[in-house]
């Protein structure tokens, strides 16, 4: 056999096996009326063989209260622990046996309450969206705001660890 023949053969017989080069990971913002409770998904865009992941996040515990962390359909072979013993930061922790491979994955569904009486529409960290046809019927107008990543880490299959980046529709901390 000839050299770039064998060269193709043998990339074709690996690559299979190469996790991915990187994976972004995202979290929309949060947003209800005052009282009201929303659910978001922090996502991957790429997932190939991953087995695990930590996710560090931190949110504005004036204006949201963390209430559940719940497993999605993609990640439902997953042990989870999350820890929220401290209002306004959230580990969260899966782990399983097999990865997981596919594109646009939701890993974990976070559930948040807004606050009954969340801080003025105008502060940094929370915003009022502009009322629509809802808050001019007398219904109060969402307050939306960012979870802001402070940490994570990707685990393939194989163990090793997979370059995690924190993409838009995500607000990295400072």
């Amino acid at each position: 056999m000839n050299r770039p023949l064998q060269t193709l053969v043998l990339l074709a017989l690996l690559l299979p096996s190469v996790p991915a080069l990187s994976a972004t990971v995202r979290a929309p913002e949060v947003c209800a009326p005052p009282g009201g409770e929303a659910t978001v998904a922090v996502s991957v865009d790429e997932a190939r063989g991953l087995a695990g992941f930590k996710i560090a996040l931190t949110y504005d515990a004036n204006i949201l209260e963390f209430k559940l962390a719940a497993r999605t359909e993609a990640t439902r072979s997953m042990m989870h622990v999350v820890n929220d013993r401290e209002p306004g930061r959230l580990i969260v922790v899966m782990a399983a046996a097999r990865g997981i491979t596919g594109k646009d994955l939701p890993l974990v569904s976070l559930t948040f309450r807004v606050r009954e009486n969340p801080p003025d529409p105008a502060a940094k960290s929370g915003k009022r969206k502009k009322p629509g046809k809802s808050g001019a019927s007398g219904n109060p107008p969402p307050v939306c705001a960012s979870l802001a990543f402070t940490g994570g880490q990707l685990m393939g299959e194989d163990l090793k660890e997979i370059p995690l980046a924190f993409g838009p529709g995500a607000k990295n901390a400072p």
